[in-house]
């Protein structure tokens, strides 16, 4: 994830209940017993309250999860949402257009795809991540 976007969603979030981490590491597998390596990954932006994630952001380099491989991003954010039992995910997108979700069949699960549209001004972006934080964190209950 672009830092610049990770360092302005955990401001964003200042103003929230719980803490922001980037790079959070967490598991895809439970343990197993065995010394065996489990399947380990880095949540570019998780927002935590009372320790439990309650918002999960991933930011791409690219226009939409569209422009490539198309379901690839879909399946990173539905790992991450089974793996910290999180409902719902965020994908930042350099785009412009509106907010898409995505219901993830037979599952409560839902990706959002968030443009952040890179040709505003820089105020009009933090506004834009400020929006997008107050939103996750709105979603997450609080």
């Amino acid at each position: 994830m672009d830092y610049a976007v990770a360092a302005a969603l955990r401001e964003a979030h200042d103003v929230t209940p719980g803490r922001t981490e980037a790079q959070y590491e967490c598991f895809l597998d439970e343990p197993d017993g065995t010394r065996l390596p489990r399947v380990r990954m880095f949540a570019d932006v998780v927002h935590l309250i009372d320790r439990k994630p309650v918002a999960v952001f991933d930011a791409k380099y690219k226009a939409s999860s569209w422009s490539g491989y198309p379901n690839a991003d879909q399946y990173q954010m539905l790992a991450y949402c089974t793996a910290l039992d999180v409902p719902r995910a965020w994908l930042v997108y350099a785009d412009a257009g509106p907010v898409r979700v995505r219901k993830v069949r037979n599952s409560d699960v839902e990706i959002v795809e968030f443009p952040l549209d890179l040709s505003r001004r820089p105020d009009e972006l933090l506004v834009r991540i400020a929006r997008l934080a107050n939103e996750a964190v709105r979603d997450g209950h609080v």
